[in-house]
């Protein structure tokens, strides 16, 4: 008797083995040795005053918000920036230090005269102040006439000086004998209305005087005064 044939595989059978192929080509690649970690420098970073690592958050914050004050923080910690700075420092002390007597010299040539120039000036200033004192005195003399006690009293004067001169002016026409007995009554009588006349003009306008002092005087006494006579 003859064997048959053997069956073709299955479709699962013929799929392992090219499964199986990617997984062994990467097997060598995964057994490989590993690759080394990248070779990093280490940054020096310069210590921080402990002045300023000793604030709190807040300030820190506010430190950082002000570029100037950054800067200068770089300028303290790089130590070219501080080697430049000790460089200049000392290229300006040789510079002082060559300029130093020509300096001496000129302040002992003109310091003497504005010394001179000083002490006349302050003595002038001093004599001119006495002088103001005397002045001032004078001028405070030549204004008390003019203070509201010295204004006030005049006032009060002036108004005493009305009033006495409308009664001096009411009994000197009230003493004076009026026409006389040599003439005739109606001689006599005019020449009375007319000394009535004219003594009335008088005292009105004299009493217009007092009323008007008078009234200046009570507002003045109640600090309304609008204007003085």
């Amino acid at each position: 008797m003859t064997t048959p044939p053997p069956l073709p595989p299955l479709p699962q059978q013929q799929q392992q083995p090219q499964e199986q192929q990617p997984q062994q080509q990467l097997q060598p690649q995964q057994s490989g040795a590993s690759l080394p970690p990248p070779t990093t420098t280490p940054l020096t970073v310069p210590e921080l005053p402990a002045d300023l690592v000793s604030k709190p958050a807040h300030v820190l914050e506010d430190f950082l918000t002000r570029p100037k004050a950054i800067h200068g923080l770089i300028h303290i910690l790089s130590p070219e920036i501080q080697a430049k700075h000790a460089e200049q420092l000392q290229v300006t002390a040789a510079i002082t230090q060559t300029r130093a007597p020509a300096l001496e010299d000129r302040l002992a040539r003109e310091l003497p005269p504005l010394r001179e120039a000083a002490a006349q000036a302050l003595a002038s200033a001093k004599s001119r102040v006495a002088e103001w004192a005397s002045v001032e005195t004078d001028m405070y003399k030549a204004l008390q006439r003019f203070s509201m006690p010295a204004l006030q009293a005049r006032m009060d004067m002036a108004v005493a000086e009305a009033e006495q001169i409308c009664d001096g002016l009411g009994s000197s026409f009230l003493e004076a004998p009026h026409g006389s007995a040599a003439s005739g009554a109606t001689a006599s009588l005019q020449a009375d209305d007319a000394e009535v006349a004219a003594f009335v003009k008088q005292y009105r306008r004299e009493r217009k005087t007092y009323y008007m002092r008078k009234e200046i005087q009570e507002r003045w006494k109640e600090e309304r005064v609008g204007r003085a006579f």
